[in-house]
């Protein structure tokens, strides 16, 4: 019999940050999930099991009603951490990163730490203050911090869907809930 996982005798949720450009005037339009709840439970079950299998992935999911697909590459850090990309995708290669979420589940400090300065040494993300990715950092709960290139990203609310269902799709993994 293996030791007791501490985070199951009490329930732990995960929180999300988000973070814009210094000098950003659009002001944040936060939507509930805008994809279908059928769609939304497919893409979990996607991510779910891709995340278990330890690997990175890249895939991408058309929006309905919108001709911009969004293509997620999601890259584990160490075994507990994590970080993703979410980007318009022409040929394969990304021409606009909308953000950069780092996945903190606050089991390894120093995995958490390399999650984080992966996403602040991508130059799109140039605009956000340092304090910012320190925030992350310093909470003592689990987070997944987004970091959004600009104010325009920041409002699609797709991304935001994207976002909360890949999030819950990994902190699932270590029994994290969300609210």
């Amino acid at each position: 019999m293996g030791e007791p996982n501490p985070r199951s005798a009490v329930k732990i949720n995960f929180q999300g940050h988000i973070h814009v450009p210094e000098g950003t005037a659009t002001p944040l339009d936060l939507k509930e999930l805008v994809i279908a709840e059928d769609a939304v439970q497919a893409l979990f079950r996607e991510f779910n099991e891709t995340i278990k299998s330890g690997t990175g992935f890249v895939t991408t999911i058309s929006i309905s009603g919108d001709d911009r697909a969004i293509t997620i590459r999601f890259s584990h850090v160490g075994h507990t951490a994590a970080f993703f990309m979410l980007s318009y995708d022409v040929n394969d290669e990304p021409r606009h990163i909308h953000s950069l979420t780092a996945l903190l589940p606050k089991l390894d400090a120093a995995e958490d730490r390399q999650a984080i300065d992966i996403v602040r040494d991508h130059a799109v993300l140039g605009g956000i203050k340092r304090e910012a990715f320190d925030k992350a950092l310093e909470v003592d709960y689990p987070v997944a911090a987004s970091f959004f290139a600009d104010g325009g990203s920041a409002n699609y609310p797709p991304l935001h869907s994207i976002i909360r269902v890949l999030s819950a799709a990994f902190f699932g993994q270590f029994g994290i809930g969300s609210d």
